[in-house]
Order: C-alpha cells, then structure tokens, then sequence
C-alpha cells in the first residue's frame, strides 16, 4: 500500500503541476485576449481616421481648382494695387515738386514786388515798365506771355540813379533800365 500511495502521491502532485500550468496558461490566455481586444479596438479606430483623412483628402482635392482660382485672382489685384501705388507714388513726387516750385516762385515773386513798391516811389525811378504802358485787355495775356519777365523792369532816369539803387536790385533780380 505504501506503493500505492506514493505512487497516489506523485500522481496528485503530477496533477497539481498540471493545473498549475493550465492556470497559468488561462491566465495567459485571458492577458492576450485583452491584448487582442485593445489590438481590434485600435485597428478600427486607425481604419475610422483612416476613412476620415482619405473624405478629407477627396474634399480638398475638390476645393483646390476653386482655391487656385481665388489665388490667381487676388495675385492680380494685389499687382494692380502695387501698379497703381507706383503711379501714385510718381505722381506725388510730381505734385510735390511742383508745389515746391511755386513756393520757390511765389517767394520770389513777393520778394521781388517788395523791392519794385520800394523802388517805384524814390527820386529819379520812372516806374515798372508793366506799369507804364497800357495794353489792351484783349492783347494783355498775348503781350505779358511774350514779353515775360522783362515787364518788371525798372526805368530810372540817368545811370547814377540806377547805381544808387542797383544794390536793391541784386538779391531779387529786377532789372533797372536808363
């Protein structure tokens, strides 16, 4: 009997490695199943965003001729607007010189009207040639274009009286005739 029983024995200690493994395989099992599971579940959730950026993918693809077109679009009115910026930038530096220049011309002018109304009422001046002879209104404009600035002269009455009052002249630039 004692044969028996350690053969008994062996058998159930044979029979508790068994179940030891198969436990450990269930359990093995059941961590894989959970693994495949999370493996299933990660699969259908990239094949979902997978169908999500190819509808996305197709949608842009339909947008863009629209897109290029909106662009061609605004490359031209963005060049129109740079062309006419240029040209108004032109044109403002042709108005601002002429503005200048009339500033310039209008001083002188004032400076030089300053001199003749001094000038015209002193001993031995004649006056402004403009202001000696008369001109018809019909022919004024035709006669002051011509003659120009030659109408300012100033007529004086002999060359010592032009001497006396040339130094006036100089920085304005009348001209003082005998």
């Amino acid at each position: 009997m004692i044969g028996l029983r350690k053969n008994v024995n062996e058998r159930n200690s044979d029979l508790q490695l068994v179940q030891n493994e198969l436990s450990l395989l269930n359990s093995r099992e059941e961590k894989e199943k959970c693994r495949m599971d999370q493996f299933l579940h990660n699969k259908e959730q990239c094949e979902s965003d997978f169908q999500k950026a190819k509808e996305e993918k197709q949608q842009l693809k339909q947008e863009m001729p629209e897109l290029e077109k909106q662009t061609k679009t605004l490359e031209k009115k963005l060049q129109e607007l740079v062309s006419r910026e240029e040209r108004a930038g032109e044109r403002a530096k042709r108005l601002r010189a002429k503005y200048e220049e009339t500033q310039t011309t209008a001083h002188a002018v004032k400076n030089r009207g300053r001199v003749l109304e001094s000038i015209s009422g002193m001993d031995g001046v004649l006056g402004r040639l403009g202001d000696l002879g008369a001109i018809d209104a019909e022919y004024d404009v035709a006669v002051s274009t011509a003659a120009g600035s030659s109408l300012d002269t100033v007529l004086v009455e002999n060359v010592n009286t032009a001497k006396r009052y040339a130094s006036l002249s100089r920085d304005v630039d009348v001209l003082l005739r005998v």
